[in-house]
C-alpha cells in the first residue's frame, strides 16, 4: 500500500475540518463520494461526531446521542416531558440524568422482579396444569395406564405428576400462590397463551 497521503476535508456549514488519510484510500472516497447513495455508518459517525463536537464551545454542545437516547428512555419511562433545553444542552442533558438516572433504575429494577415473579408463577401453571389434569383423569376412574398413553409417558411418571401436585398444592397453599396458579391454569385451558403476560398484574 502507498506510504502517500492525501488531504481530505469534512465540510459542515462554514466550518472545515482537515485530516490526512493515504492516497488510494483518498481515490476510492472520491469515486464513491459521487454517488448519491453514498452513506456513513454508525461505526463511522461516532468518531466523526466526537470530531466535530470538539470545535463546539462547552456551553454550546448538545447531548451526546448516547445522552438524548438515555434521556428520552428515562422520560418515558416516569412520564416526564423534556424540556428544549434538556435535548439541546449537553449540560442540562447531563443534569436531568444526575437527577433521575437513580430512580429510572430502581423502576427497571421493580419492573425486572415483577416480571421474574410472573415468568415463576406461568411456568410453574404450566407445570401443574398438567399435573392436575393426570391426577383429575385418576379420580374420574380413568386406568392409569390410559393415563400414561395419553401423556405419553410411563405410568410411574404419573404417580409421580399426582405426588409432585400434591407437594405444590401444600406449599402453594402457604405461600399464597395458590389460587394465582389455578387461575392461570383455567385462562390456559380456556385457550388464552399465558407466555404473554409477563406484564400483566397477576397477584
Amino acid at each position: 500500500m502507498s506510504n502517500e497521503v492525501s488531504i481530505a476535508e469534512i465540510v459542515v456549514g462554514e466550518a472545515r475540518i482537515s485530516f490526512e488519510i493515504p492516497t488510494t484510500l483518498y481515490n476510492i472516497i472520491s469515486e464513491h463520494a459521487k454517488a448519491d447513495d453514498l452513506k456513513l455508518y454508525s461505526y463511522n459517525t461516532e468518531q466523526i461526531i466526537d470530531i466535530l463536537r470538539s470545535f463546539v464551545p462547552e456551553d454550546k454542545k448538545p447531548p451526546t446521542h448516547r445522552q438524548e437516547s438515555y434521556a428520552k428512555s428515562i422520560a418515558k419511562a416516569l412520564n416526564i416531558d423534556l424540556s428544549d433545553e434538556v435535548l439541546s444542552s449537553s449540560e442540562s442533558c447531563s443534569e436531568f440524568l444526575d437527577t433521575y438516572s437513580e430512580q429510572y433504575q430502581e423502576q427497571r429494577a421493580k419492573i425486572a422482579e415483577f416480571r421474574s415473579r410472573n415468568k415463576a408463577l406461568i411456568s410453574t401453571a404450566n407445570k401443574v396444569g398438567r399435573w392436575q389434569s393426570a391426577k383429575i383423569l385418576l379420580e374420574q376412574g380413568t386406568p392409569i395406564e390410559k393415563v400414561a398413553e395419553q401423556f405419553g409417558v410411563k405410568p410411574p411418571t404419573i404417580e409421580k405428576y399426582v405426588m409432585q401436585f400434591n407437594e405444590w398444592s401444600f406449599v402453594a397453599s402457604a405461600n399464597g400462590t395458590y389460587d394465582i396458579v389455578q387461575n392461570l391454569i383455567k385462562r390456559q385451558s380456556a385457550g388464552e397463551d399465558i407466555y404473554t403476560l409477563y406484564d400483566e398484574n397477576l397477584v
